[in-house]
């Protein structure tokens, strides 16, 4: 683990290449270059669950796997004939970041509904501008892109219940609250703090956020990293969730 001292100098250091953000019942305790957009990796797919949630009408209840183009990586392909419900692949999307069933949802409803839908909610830094694992596409330039600003936007609406009802906000909670990937912000985090979150991983790119509730308050860690070392953004992004929680709330860490 990194020193505080260490996790600050990295961040000056490498500053130019990150966007972090550290909230506390939604008020900025730290932030550098929110704005920023950065490419997106998988922490963009909150922004589909979002769309999806709000657009129900445009997807069917339970599809046929058979109707998903299968990536290579994607669990789908051990269950081809068979039947999911629209809950179970928004799952498989956040859980274990499954690209098969992102880019079912991105062609059903088409990328650029997908952005203009985005940019009418007022995400003005998140765009799409690929298929997930569309290797030719991101060489010709094409990227998926976002910011700190609108992740806080997102999560903080909808965990406050202002972007969603109920029932919406149960599902995203619980199944952002299953998250597989635990290898940055969550790694020194206790098994007694129930945290959620999304995480997104690509050449050059580490992303993370985090969201938890500590001390009767309600804290949400986010970064986005560019052509850092993949040591050094792993280990600077566990490290700084580490003494952030361990300066602001030590009983915790005990």
């Amino acid at each position: 683990m990194l020193t505080k001292d260490q996790a600050f100098q990295y961040l000056d250091e490498h500053g130019p290449r990150i966007s972090i953000g550290a909230y506390i019942d939604n008020v900025a305790v730290e932030q550098v270059n929110p704005e920023v957009r950065r490419t997106a990796a998988s922490l963009i797919k909150p922004f589909i669950f979002y769309f999806v949630l709000k657009n129900r009408e445009i997807f069917q209840d339970n599809i046929s796997i058979d109707e998903i183009p299968l990536t290579n990586d994607t669990i789908l392909r051990f269950f081809t004939g068979s039947l999911l419900n629209l809950n179970g692949l928004l799952s498989l999307m956040i859980d274990i970041s499954d690209n098969a069933v992102s880019n079912y949802f991105l062609d059903r409803a088409g990328m650029g509904t997908i952005n203009g839908f985005l940019k009418s909610e007022g995400f003005k830094g998140t765009t799409f501008g690929r298929r997930f694992l569309d290797s030719e596409a991101r060489k010709a330039g094409n990227e998926n892109y976002t910011t700190v600003s609108d992740l806080r936007r997102l999560f903080h609406g909808i965990l406050s219940g202002k972007l969603l009802g109920d029932e919406e906000r149960r599902l995203f909670v619980d199944i952002l609250k299953t998250q597989f990937d635990r290898s940055k912000f969550a790694f020194y985090l206790p098994e007694a703090i129930e945290s959620g979150g999304k995480s997104g991983v690509l050449d050059n790119v580490w992303n993370d956020l985090i969201f938890f509730e500590e001390g009767g308050k309600n804290v949400m860690l986010i970064a986005l990293t560019e052509n850092m070392p993949d040591s050094t953004a792993r280990d600077l992004l566990a490290s700084y969730s580490y003494h952030f929680i361990k300066e602001r709330f030590p009983e915790s860490l005990k």
